[in-house]
């Protein structure tokens, strides 16, 4: 890892008295204290909601003060003394990375979500891979930045459009980004979430190496697995600073503080899934590819893939990132115009001999970290999760009073239904990903598609939402759930098909 030799030796201190911040000309934290010392390095943990992301924002200097002391010192070398810095020099030596910079990336709101798969319009110019970490590093040689990519096992990658990249491989794209502009502090929002096994670990290993080079790290997570060279962990819940601990007095309390299953069967009986019954005639194949192939220029994604879904199977689709899995779904979901190119059967009538793709996609429930992308319109919860109805990204027809009342239902099950009307670019990343969930379920599909469902959710959500789950799945519904972390397959899915560089490596049938 040469490319982290260069990291600097300085050092920060960060010292928060009775800080309130604004966002939004809105009070989001009041009177908040916590001191950052050079010799540590600090998770921020807390349930969806709590306000990681936000407290991120404020710390990386985005955030007005509206009262306290945020003060800012900062020790060039080792040798010099600690200098009180403003808030201008302190964001130069700051880099943060959250999900929602993955907007700024590439104007998600002049493109259609099908166009990763199809040829991309001569009039909208989008930047490689290369040429978004040549724009960052300024102050970095060709060397570096081929060093970087490397490292982050992206040099593949780099003549690949932005909008071509899996949801994983962007994650490790940003980073490699922030790490080109030499930061003091480096600021992490759930730098894990979308990246499959070994590119976790891989990733602990880069974080625990450029800890120990001399750079800070802020990370904010809902998972409880940390890098080893995290010192302490500042716990939040609903805005407010929880408490504070050391790495090991926090996996003390995690032990005594594990969350109960709060859900119960009156929540479950609550739900009304007659309401809506599923779309379209019967079937007795949801899915169907015989020796699939895809192909862009000269790189295969896909490569004989056969495969068979039937009506009522539970399946997981896994597979390290990259190895083909988002399109895969995207041949299912509609969106992959090369699948009119290949011998592909979806309940049961072969794909173009017809079928619309809203009649295709009416008949499925779909959430992926993609999609969750294109949502850029100024719509409320509500109105996210009513256009589940119409298979759209924007509101097109009013809600009825059944639909209203089903949605209404939905968030009460979770006990969340004070996001209904708030906006739903104002929520978190997590807030966001359970309105998408709500959105691909309301409908009650034939099939269920869910690709990495639950990134940014704590285990608390994570667990209701996969016994709502369970209770759709009940009816004949069919499956296919991909996620990189083991425990969050659900007890009921049995089959699992295996993916690595575009083929099928296994497959477990049960």
């Amino acid at each position: 890892m040469d490319s982290l030799n260069k990291t600097s030796t300085g050092s920060l201190q960060l010292h928060l008295e009775q800080a309130t911040f604004n966002r939004q000309n809105q009070i989001v934290f009041s009177g908040i204290s916590w001191h950052l010392q050079p010799d540590e390095q600090w998770a921020i943990y807390g349930p969806v909601g709590s306000g990681k992301t936000t407290f991120l924002a404020a710390l990386a200097g985005q955030l007005p003060l509206r009262s306290g002391k945020f003060e800012l010192l900062i020790r060039p070398t080792a040798e010099a003394p600690f200098q009180v810095i403003d808030r201008s020099a302190y964001r130069s030596q700051t880099a943060l990375v959250t999900f929602q910079q993955q907007h700024s990336f590439f104007n998600y709101g002049r493109s259609f979500y099908q166009q990763r798969y199809q040829s991309l319009e001569n009039e909208i110019a989008i930047p490689t891979v290369q040429e978004l970490l040549t724009s960052a590093a300024t102050d970095s040689s060709p060397a570096e930045i081929e060093q970087m990519a490397n490292l982050l096992q992206l040099k593949e990658l780099l003549p690949v459009e932005l909008i071509k990249l899996s949801n994983g491989q962007t994650r490790k794209l940003q980073i490699a980004r922030a790490l080109l502009q030499k930061p003091k502090l480096l600021i992490l929002d759930n730098p894990f979430s979308g990246l499959d096994a070994e590119s976790r670990q891989h990733l602990k290993e880069i974080i625990d190496e450029l800890i120990q080079k001399g750079t800070q790290i802020l990370l904010a997570t809902n998972q409880p697995d940390l890098p080893a060279e995290i010192t302490h962990v500042l716990w939040l819940e609903d805005f407010k600073i929880k408490g504070f601990f050391s790495r090991t007095e926090f996996y003390e309390v995690l032990q005594e503080n594990v969350s109960a299953n709060n859900v119960t069967e009156n929540n479950l009986a609550s739900l009304n899934f007659s309401k809506f019954p599923k779309s379209g005639k019967d079937y007795q194949v949801a899915v169907q590819m015989d020796n699939v192939r895809v192909q862009y220029q000269q790189k295969v994604i896909l490569d004989d893939i056969s495969w068979t879904v039937k009506k009522g199977e539970k399946w997981a689709l896994v597979g390290p990132n990259g190895s083909g899995k988002t399109t895969l779904l995207s041949l299912i979901y509609a969106d992959n115009p090369q699948a009119f190119a290949n011998k592909i059967i979806l309940f049961d009538r072969r794909k173009g001999s017809g079928e619309s793709i809203w009649d295709i996609k009416k008949k499925i429930g779909f959430v992926s970290p993609e999609l969750h992308l294109y949502f850029r319109q100024p719509l409320t919860s509500r109105e996210v999760v009513a256009t589940g109805f119409t298979d759209t990204l924007v509101r097109t027809r009013p809600i009825t009073d059944e639909q209203s009342h089903l949605i209404q239902e939905h968030f009460s099950f979770f006990d969340r239904t004070d996001l209904l009307p708030k906006p739903f670019l104002q929520l978190s990343a997590g807030e966001q990903r359970l309105v998408l969930l709500l959105r691909s379920l309301v409908k009650n599909p034939e099939l269920i598609i869910w690709d990495e469902p639950f990134q940014g959710l704590s285990p608390e959500y994570i667990a209701q939402i996969t016994d709502l789950l369970r209770m759709y799945c009940a009816n004949a519904t069919t499956l296919i759930l991909v996620s990189h972390y083991a425990h969050e397959i659900p007890d009921f899915v049995p089959n699992y098909l295996y993916l690595e560089q575009g083929r099928v490596k296994s497959r477990i049938t049960n």
